[in-house]
């Protein structure tokens, strides 16, 4: 009944501060670390490649058509692939080896792909890649015949690298959340407090962006007589036309001693600032170092290890679980990651002075800060509710609301994104902030808890790896089709079609996911394969002992 509701959510926030207490031992804020760090080095790209853009000609959407370009596209999609790679490999290495060893040698590879992306080559303007017009090179011939820059492909090679480590925490640190557990009645909130950090990571991206760009301001993009640098619009009349074609399209030329073009660079658009935001994100891994995951799973006490990641995959008696921990992930982040694509046109339809980079910034913070405490719900629910109910809940929410946005947008050209008439800007940021709130309260963090705990231990993080996997190619498929799809039958329509995947997540959990709410981890009965999750959970704060 109603009245009984206060109480529900009282019991439920005891219980979660019950669990809370002795959750922060090493293994715990090690995973949270991780976990903040996977966040991180995913999202920062949209903002390196947002100062980027007024660098390096070919990426500047002001000086021609090249929003999706192929150099930009291939740096935001190589972490996603190299997610997949990690994911997949270093699940098997984490039953093969240990947790331990596997949680660092991913750590390493974050470090190498944070840092060799932040100091590579050029340094500033050079010749400009494949994705600059015929007319844009023939305004000035220092440019010569096209090239891509150095840059990018190095720089898609650094974060495929990248992505290969990040992609290798998502199995391991839920793994070691889980198995540090000692307690099978509140291991779903522990599990959900160290998955919480991955808001706090996303979140990071936007302040230090800003941050950064606040302590050196500097816009020394190129000197300002160039035809093809920064912000640059050609102005008629008052009329502004962002592209050399669309200015002669419209039938003007300049006259002797006319001023035809302006330019604007914003605050913080220089070669130094996205280097830096690169590199901070080795921070993490860098405080890591002195540190060592305890081991979790007896992996060297089992001398019958002797099945291959294809045979795990293969077993059919996993293969129902994995229908509802893997194809609930794919689903979720197909929508997940092709939804963040289109915060920046939303975000520009609220707000019409979405000009500059702090701005756009500030526009990001609002909504990853409307989004954080789904996380934290989530926590506080996850007991009482259990992982598969808060996931088929998030689910339908996200159903409704995509459908919901789908009626109250209208689409333009090149998949942009307009509000109706008497829609308020708003109910028009509520609405959509909500779609990332009920994503955390809901399969976000679900299907992170759910693989750990479903499959027995000799096989875990391999099958959370193949789960995490499915959700990292789901998340390829959003980022790769979502804005051509916008394009070609408009960015509404593209929004009801998450709408319809939503539901698609609901029925799979419905039909495949297994609550273990208050049960005992999965396990096969292979006793090479004991807990020590007691011994782990006496190490508190005060035992973070560098690694011997």
């Amino acid at each position: 009944p109603p009245s009984s509701l206060p109480t529900h959510v009282g019991s439920a926030v005891v219980a979660t501060m019950g669990a809370l207490d002795g959750i922060f031992n090493k293994n715990s804020i090690m995973s949270m670390v991780a976990n903040f760090s996977t966040a991180y080095n995913l999202k920062v790209i949209a903002q390196m490649l947002a100062i980027q853009a007024y660098v390096y000609p070919e990426e500047n959407p002001k000086t021609g058509h090249n929003v999706h370009s192929d150099s930009s596209t291939a740096v935001k999609t190589a972490a996603l692939v190299g997610a997949i790679v990690g994911q997949l490999t270093m699940g098997y290495v984490g039953d093969a080896i240990g947790r331990s060893k596997a949680m660092n040698l991913t750590m390493a590879l974050t470090l190498a792909g944070c840092i060799l992306s932040s100091v590579n080559p050029p340094y500033g303007y050079s010749a400009p890649g494949p994705n600059v017009t015929a007319a844009q090179v023939a305004l000035d011939p220092v440019y010569g015949a096209s090239s891509i820059h150095g840059e990018f492909v190095w720089l898609t090679f650094c974060r495929f690298l990248l992505g290969v480590g990040v992609g290798g925490v998502y199995p391991l640190a839920a793994t070691v959340a889980a198995e540090s557990s000692e307690d099978n009645t509140n291991r779903g909130i522990r599990v959900s407090v160290v998955f919480s950090s991955q808001g706090l990571g996303f979140l990071a991206t936007s302040l230090l962006g800003m941050l950064v760009m606040a302590i050196n301001p500097s816009s020394d993009v190129i000197p300002p007589d160039h035809p093809n640098t920064c912000a640059m619009y050609y102005k008629y009349s008052g009329v502004k036309y962002y592209t050399h074609e669309e200015f002669h399209m419209s039938n003007f030329t300049c006259s002797s001693g006319e001023v035809c073009h302006e330019w604007t660079c914003p605050t913080g658009a220089n070669d130094v600032n996205w280097r830096v935001l690169a590199a901070l994100g080795a921070l993490p891994g860098i405080l890591m170092l002195p540190f060592s995951v305890t081991e979790t799973a007896a992996i060297k006490d089992d001398t019958m290890k002797t099945s291959t990641f294809w045979a795990d995959i293969s077993d059919r008696q996993h293969w129902t679980k994995l229908i509802g921990t893997a194809g609930g992930w794919f689903l979720f982040d197909i929508v997940f990651y092709g939804n963040t694509l289109f915060a920046s046109a939303v975000t520009k339809a609220i707000y019409k002075d979405s000009t500059n980079l702090m701005t756009e910034f500030a526009h990001n913070t609002v909504l990853f800060a409307i989004a954080l405490p789904g996380y934290y719900v989530a926590t506080a629910l996850m007991e009482k509710l259990g992982r598969k109910n808060i996931q088929m809940l998030g689910f339908f929410m996200m159903f409704v609301l995509y459908i919901t946005l789908s009626q109250l947008l209208t689409g333009g050209s090149n998949g942009a994104i307009g509000a109706k008439a008497g829609l308020s800007p708003g109910t028009l940021l509520f609405l959509y902030g909500l779609t990332f709130f009920f994503a955390n309260f809901g399969p976000n963090s679900t299907t992170f808890i759910l693989p750990s705990e479903t499959f027995p231990a000799e096989v875990r993080t391999s099958l959370n790896g193949f789960s995490a996997a499915m959700g990292k190619a789901g998340a390829a498929i959003g980022s790769a089709m979502f804005l051509p799809l916008a394009d070609a039958i408009g960015a509404p329509q593209v929004i009801m079609v998450c709408g319809f995947i939503s539901l698609a997540g609901f029925l799979v959990t419905y039909f495949f996911v297994e609550d273990r709410r208050g049960k005992a981890m999965a396990s096969s009965g292979n006793s090479a394969y004991g807990s020590v999750a007691g011994s782990i959970n006496t190490e508190k704060t005060s035992l973070l002992h560098p690694v011997s």
